[in-house]
């Protein structure tokens, strides 16, 4: 039991790591996360690309690829602020909860959004993929669930796992505005 905690603790710990990191726009690899270098070259490409010719997008998208981008930057800022500083366990439930509700509200606003300017064609396809992604975010957040069942930190494991795939699908619908 005692093993299986610490490899548990060490997953969150690289959790909480990774969500720190990326705030800071720096790399690194989750073991929950299959398609991380995928997403880490999306969200370095959704912030280094700052170069968007008009001629390209339109001012519209761009005002909402910008909106949507400080909107991801403020949640970043307020899991560092609250959920990263928290010292007790209810402090972290509570806070992984807020920062996970941030990010899901998020996504389905870029969802919206993409729905209502995307050719139905091209929205069909993103609507059977994101199908697959939830399937595959609720799969990974049940598997961590179930290690810390009972425990204390059952509703933060839950959350942070929630973060993580949430946060990087928001930078993947982000990048889709453009």
């Amino acid at each position: 039991m005692i093993i299986k905690n610490r490899n548990v603790l060490m997953l969150l710990f690289t959790i909480i790591i990774t969500l720190g990191l990326s705030a800071c726009n720096v790399s690194t690899t989750n073991p929950i996360d299959t398609d991380t270098a995928q997403n880490e070259t999306v969200q370095s490409k959704i912030i280094d690309d700052d170069t968007v010719s008009d001629s390209t997008i339109s001012e519209e998208k761009l005002e909402k690829y910008n909106e949507f981008l400080k909107k991801a930057e403020e949640i970043e800022k307020y899991s560092k602020e609250n959920y990263e500083t928290a010292t007790t366990q209810a402090e972290l439930n509570m806070e992984s909860y807020n920062v996970y509700v941030k990010w899901d509200s998020l996504l389905n606003e870029v969802y919206q959004y993409l729905k209502s300017t995307m050719n139905p064609a091209d929205f069909s396809v993103l609507e059977s993929e994101e199908v697959k992604w939830i399937r595959e975010k609720e799969n990974a957040v049940e598997e961590v669930t179930a290690e810390w069942e009972g425990g204390t930190g059952e509703t933060m494991a839950r959350n942070s796992a929630g973060i993580k795939y949430t946060s990087e699908r928001c930078y993947y619908l982000i990048s889709l505005v453009k």
